[in-house]
């Protein structure tokens, strides 16, 4: 198997606050779970496409949830969307997104090693 960065992300682990450390995949049904919840409290357009794409993606390995959610947005004119968020959702957003994770300091020296071959 070729290793991807997305391969080395979804071996990544994540180190709490509270100093427990949990995979990236838990770390990131976590945070999905955060923002179905929020979401509920919304009811426009992209706040829908988002839950309906993190329910169906949930406790899925962190690529493929990372995948979905950018192929759905993909697909939308944010021009002619509404939508509505907090700081809260978008800081679980970008967790989501682009996660710090404890191995980052390996996976940029494997990307450094990508970028000399």
């Amino acid at each position: 198997m070729k290793t991807t960065i997305e391969n080395l992300l979804d071996k990544a682990n994540i180190t709490l606050n509270t100093g427990e450390v949990v995979s990236l995949q838990q770390y990131t049904k976590s945070c999905s779970e955060y923002l179905i919840n929020r979401l509920n409290e919304f009811d426009d357009q992209y706040s829908n496409l988002l839950k309906e794409t993190l329910i169906s993606n949930l406790g899925k390995k962190w690529s493929v949830v990372r995948k979905a959610i950018i192929d759905m947005e993909s697909k939308i004119n944010f021009n002619e969307i509404e939508y509505e968020h907090d700081l809260s959702m978008a800081m679980m957003y970008e967790d989501i997104i682009h996660p710090a994770t404890d191995q980052d300091e390996e996976i940029m020296k494997w990307l450094d090693q990508q970028q000399l071959n």
